[in-house]
């Protein structure tokens, strides 16, 4: 429904240049169904229409409608949105303003909704990166230090509004090197210049950042694809924006029965993804921002691959058994052994450790253990109830 906005509206605006003064119970505004129509009455009914294609509530026979609130004379289309249904938060502004009850609080034209759905979405369109390579950096085999141009044919924009990819055309990116990015041959203000963070290779991609405008962006290997978001806050750039693909790679190492391995390899991820790598461990505010879906995902993995022995539910349930006493849990998962916390090197990596031995989310030599830190265990378990594992 929303895959091009743009096409909808504007074939919308064809036929709305005088309004109709007849409406549908259901659809039409107020005004209409007192005989006065504008412009405005018709993308209300267009808002309407589009609420109920999301929500899938249509008025009842009798006149009832779910989705309309005459207490507070207002639409609670949100609540009736299907969980598989996600919209982005500049949509749902625009269908909020789309579906006002008074005339002069809606939009007054195709044009105005153009306009301002533009402002926060990268229409479909080709974006062209204009490469500035650094003289002392990142120099390019065999071509000068003149600029190259990159053109990028936008696919698809994802749920949120603000994250996009396209197939690039050229293979041989450089490391080191600015970008200033084109839409439809104009400078984009909002994404004006690009460099490179680092160069070290995650699976198969490199990943990119953007200093202005633009969070996070990667590429894949083979240089066919590339991948970024645009920022929307001062801090967007404290988020990753590419989920690494752990679930591929721990189903791997888990069936192998590689549990050693499988623990490094979920430290390494959930680092990743709370982009505390260079902390090298997680804080209590990573902790509570931790996306649901990538604990869920690890989680399910390991209790999948070990019987339900390991997983974070697991340690959560014995936790909670154990009236929250980290010392006493410490000894149920076998972290402890006569009354000190274990070394990384010292556990046991395979099926048959202890019940909920496993993941301990910071393994690894070299890493900061939390064996001890019950409070960040709380945050950590707390957030597993938020996400209601």
């Amino acid at each position: 429904m929303w895959a091009n906005p743009h096409t909808i509206i504007q074939i919308t605006g064809s036929f709305l240049g005088v309004a109709t003064t007849v409406g549908t119970p259901g659809y039409a505004p107020i005004e209409q169904m007192r005989g006065q129509a504008f412009p405005a009455s018709d993308l209300y009914s267009l808002g309407v229409t589009c609420i109920r294609l999301l929500t899938r509530c249509l008025p009842k026979a009798d006149g009832y409608d779910e989705l309309y609130d005459g207490l507070k004379g207002c639409w609670n289309w949100r609540e009736r949105l299907p969980q598989s249904q996600s919209i982005t938060p500049h949509l749902g502004k625009v269908l909020d303003k789309l579906i006002q009850d008074y005339v002069k609080e809606r939009y007054q034209s195709t044009d105005e909704i153009l306009k301002d759905y533009s402002n926060d979405v990268l229409p479909e369109s080709n974006i062209e990166l204009e490469i500035f390579p650094f003289s002392l950096v990142g120099t390019w085999s065999g071509k000068s230090t003149t600029r190259y141009h990159i053109f990028v044919t936008l696919c698809i924009i994802k749920h949120d509004g603000n994250s996009f990819y396209g197939n690039l055309n050229v293979r041989d990116v450089g490391l080191g090197c600015t970008y200033r990015i084109k839409i439809n041959g104009k400078i984009n203000p909002k994404t004006s210049e690009v460099i490179i963070r680092e160069d070290e290779v995650y699976s198969e991609h490199w990943w990119w950042k953007w200093q202005k405008g633009v969070s996070e962006v990667k590429i894949s290997a083979d240089g066919n694809k590339i991948f970024g978001k645009r920022s929307t806050s001062a801090e967007s750039d404290d988020f990753c924006l590419i989920r690494i693909d752990h679930e591929q790679m721990l189903n791997s190492l888990l069936e192998a029965g590689k549990w050693k391995d499988a623990d490094r390899v979920t430290g390494t991820l959930m680092l990743k993804i709370s982009c505390r790598e260079q902390e090298n461990y997680l804080n209590s505010d990573s902790i509570n921002r931790f996306p649901c879906q990538d604990i869920s995902k690890i989680n399910d993995i390991w209790l999948k691959y070990s019987n339900g022995r390991f997983g974070f539910t697991v340690q959560r349930q014995i936790w909670l058994k154990l009236d929250r006493d980290w010392i006493k849990v410490g000894d149920r998962l076998g972290w402890r052994v006569d009354n000190r916390w274990k070394q990384y090197s010292e556990l046991s990596f395979s099926i048959d450790a202890p019940e909920g031995a496993f993941p301990t989310f910071w393994g690894g030599e070299g890493r900061k253990l939390i064996f001890g830190y019950s409070g960040v265990w709380e945050d950590f378990f707390s957030r597993i109830r938020a996400c209601e594992l």
